[in-house]
């Protein structure tokens, strides 16, 4: 094996360990609370963002929502289908890096 297909093999395993943590610290922060998390030598900063795929107005899947909302008496409370309006919570970890100096940065 050469030297690129062994850090290639090496930077595989770590990205693999770096998502694993992620998934770790995003269920963690999810069963908490927390939305920092600060170990001995890094910290992590965990956050929610929202996203929400509605279809294009006129599109059968657009027309198919909008019935459904309408047979279940909910058209009236959504006045407008729109991305930016509705939510999905969606959990990721956010900023990492080493800790030290103030838990605000």
């Amino acid at each position: 094996m050469g030297l690129r297909d062994e850090k290639r093999r090496v930077t595989n395993v770590m990205d693999e360990r770096a998502e694993e943590i992620k998934e770790k610290l995003a269920g963690y922060s999810a069963e908490t609370g927390n939305t920092s998390i600060y170990g001995a030598e890094h910290y992590a900063t965990i956050s929610a963002t929202t996203s929400v795929h509605v279809p294009k107005a006129g599109s059968e899947s657009r027309i198919e929502l909008e019935q459904l909302l309408k047979s279940h008496n909910l058209g009236e409370q959504v006045d407008q289908l729109s991305s930016s309006k509705l939510g999905s919570e969606e959990r990721r970890v956010g900023k990492e890096g080493r800790s030290g100096g103030s838990p605000d940065h």
